[in-house]
């Protein structure tokens, strides 16, 4: 294709008048989402884990026990 053909098709106002104005609000929006949602996640599993940490019942892993007990 040669460059004039290239530049005359980029310069077209229709082509980029594909998308419409709120797709990136839409698309913020969205990612803002995911990101709150990973962060409620994750705080979630902390609070799981310090929980566990201080529940004596549940030892995190074998090698965590008093090897007296045996």
């Amino acid at each position: 294709m040669p460059l004039s053909a290239l530049l005359s098709v980029l310069a077209q106002p229709e082509l980029g008048a594909d998308a419409p104005s709120w797709a990136p609000i839409v698309f913020a929006v969205g990612a803002f989402v995911v990101v709150v949602l990973v962060l409620i996640l994750v705080r979630q599993k902390l609070k799981q884990y310090e929980m566990r940490r201080q529940d004596p019942d549940h030892p995190e892993d074998a090698d965590a026990r008093d090897p007296d007990q045996d």
